[in-house]
């Protein structure tokens, strides 16, 4: 399985910024395909094989926003990642346009999908086993679907080719199909997929076609039919939410713009489909759960860390499979645990201080209800997964020099003790070169064990998708479903909680209030999605988006925290504005790509850009 540069899958952006401006191709530049080659290719089984191959792990998981979804977290509440993410701050600054879209995206995308579409017009030459020929048949569907959700998700309806594989010679025509009928292009595909292939790769089974699998961890990262029905119901979560549900009435949209960014009415039953699919996922035949099989009393939540620091797990539905490597250490870990300190080896994210303050309490409580929470001591006692995701602070982090734990400090001093300096204060401290522009690091997906300056590395995989995404998206469906939540939509919840290491409580409902309201359970269910899934791909962007939380979460200032070191070696701290926001309603839905529309005068623009 190939391994690809994790800083390149993740924080596509950097290099976005200095390129999407210039780019002079589009998805409707046309290429003579060789015959020669494709007679060669489809008569060779493993050419065929790596044919397809070639549509996993081909240009877009090595730069552009990418087969694997890309972070969006500085186009969120969530972290700062400076002037290095270009497109994500035209995002947030309103100065979104159609010049500066993200046309690569759509190069790669549609090229994959020719690719695709050649191997479906060839594969039946192929000299391969009817059980291999269905199989690399379902992961072709799933990756149509796949590239076409990329677009989706930011875009709305779009150009569907269906299976075309048009003629150097032709003049493409393709104007946007509505919302709607991507939806269902889409999902169309995913039956396709989930009827052809094995339902995981961790058990032995038989093909809803009819062919007969083995248990093959070397077969880890391909599409599943688990992988297929939770793209699907990921899929239909997101168009039964309020943006997309209805909610695309944007200030000047037209009933034609509307019906290509979203469905023009409400309907209920959407939520039901979505949760319909989720539960499909959720039966024991797939073998998904949430990781919780060990206790670290000295370590509430273990488990959550331990996601992340394994190849293969029973939470993981899709992933990028990798070997042993410290990548995401050298994503976050701050300067004084790297072995040199450049503009190209230095943290790339730094999480806001409204990322911190979301993590409640130990007793599952917000930091602003709980009598237990300190604001002079803000960092102790907290929900568990603070810990494993936020390095603040006087947090301990291993230091691969001697191999001991020292805290990690960002205070802000005129001078610094000996023990300070050896643990990095300097280095790590807010405002020193390449250091923290918020006052906190990230600590998402990092081993504990493992640091950027020593010697081990982690074994992982990057979670595409993972089974607490949809207990989640569950537990938010059924709750727009009822008149008001029921024990099992407390349930849900309750073992994500459970599984963090948050208290139960003399009640056991783990810092949840009882007999909530639509309304409030709403808000919980928003706020356990922001910090489950905190920095991890798009969800918090996508989130905000489709609940149409623009307003509330991207405008005015985001902030970090000064601590300053007093003369008499304590500490005070002072909120600091780090980046201004101004929300667009228009970047609810990014603008086609000039080039494009150029290409194809018929394509409608999404409303509010030129």
């Amino acid at each position: 399985m190939k391994t690809i540069n994790i800083l390149r899958y993740l924080f596509c952006f950097i290099i976005l910024a200095g390129t999407i401006s210039s780019c002079e191709g589009g998805f409707l530049d046309q290429k003579v395909q060789d015959k020669d080659n494709l007679e060669t290719t489809f008569s060779d089984s493993l050419k065929t094989c790596n044919f397809v191959n070639a549509i996993y792990y081909g240009d877009e998981r090595n730069g552009n926003i990418g087969l694997m979804g890309g972070n969006m977290a500085p186009a969120s509440d969530e972290a700062d990642g400076g002037t290095r993410f270009g497109w994500c701050l035209q995002l947030t600054n309103g100065a979104a346009s159609s010049v500066g879209a993200a046309n690569t995206e759509w190069v790669s995308v549609y090229q994959k999908l020719r690719r695709a579409n050649i191997f479906l017009q060839n594969i039946e030459r192929t000299p391969i086993s009817a059980a291999l020929k269905m199989r690399l048949k379902g992961e072709v569907h799933f990756l149509r679907a796949w590239c076409y959700y990329r677009l989706w998700q930011f875009w709305g309806g779009l150009p569907l080719v269906y299976d075309k594989v048009y003629r150097v010679d032709e003049k493409i025509e393709e104007p946007r199909a509505t919302f709607a009928s991507t939806v269902d292009y889409m999902i169309s595909e995913l039956h396709e997929a989930a009827r052809l292939l094995p339902v995981d790769y961790r058990v032995t089974g038989t093909t809803d076609a009819g062919y007969t699998y083995i248990a093959d961890p070397g077969q880890l990262g391909r599409a599943t039919k688990g992988a297929a029905l939770a793209l699907k119901a990921r899929i239909l979560l997101m168009a039964a939410s309020k943006l997309y549900n209805g909610g695309g009435n944007i200030a000047g949209a037209t009933a034609e713009q509307i019906a290509l960014i979203s469905y023009p009415e409400y309907k209920k039953e959407r939520w039901e489909d979505a949760l319909a699919a989720i539960r499909e996922i959720m039966k024991p035949e797939y073998g998904y759960a949430l990781v919780d099989g060990k206790t670290n009393l000295e370590y509430p939540g273990w488990s959550f860390h331990e996601i992340f620091t394994s190849r293969w797990n029973e939470e993981y539905i899709w992933t990028l499979p990798q070997a042993g490597n410290k990548e995401m250490e050298g994503i976050f870990d701050p300067p004084s645990r790297r072995s040199e300190i450049t503009s190209t080896n230095s943290p790339l994210l730094f999480p806001f201080q409204e990322l911190a303050d979301a993590f409640g309490t130990e007793n599952g409580k917000a930091v602003g209800e709980d009598p237990l929470y300190n604001p002079d001591k803000p960092y102790e006692k907290r929900d568990p997964r603070f810990y494993y995701t936020i390095l603040y602070n006087g947090a301990m982090r291993k230091d691969g020099k001697d191999n001991k734990f020292k805290p990690v400090y960002t205070f802000v001093s005129d001078s610094y003790t000996t023990d300070e300096e050896n643990a990095g204060a300097k280095r790590d401290a807010l405002y020193a070169n390449y250091a923290t522009t918020t006052g906190y690091y990230g600590m998402k997906m990092c081993n504990y064990e493992v640091v950027s300056n020593g010697s081990l590395v982690s074994s992982r995989s990057y979670p595409l998708m993972r089974y607490a995404e949809f207990v989640l998206g569950a537990a938010e469906a059924l709750n727009e479903i009822l008149p008001a939540p029921d024990e099992e939509v407390y349930g849900w919840l309750i073992s994500i909680r459970r599984r963090a290491g948050i208290k139960s409580g003399t009640d056991g409902l783990y810092g949840l209030k009882a007999n909530m309201t639509q309304d409030e359970m709403r808000e919980a269910i928003y706020q356990e999605r922001r910090v489950e899934l905190a920095l991890e791909g798009n969800h918090r962007y996508n989130d905000i988006r489709r609940w149409k939380e623009g307003t509330k979460y991207l405008s005015g200032f985001k902030h970090g925290i000064e601590w300053r070191k007093k003369t008499d070696g304590t500490f005070t701290s002072y909120s600091i504005e780090v980046r201004r926001y101004t929300f667009d309603e228009r970047t609810y839905v990014w603008p086609i790509p000039r080039v494009e529309i150029v290409k194809m005068p018929q394509m409608i623009q999404n409303p509010g850009y030129n």
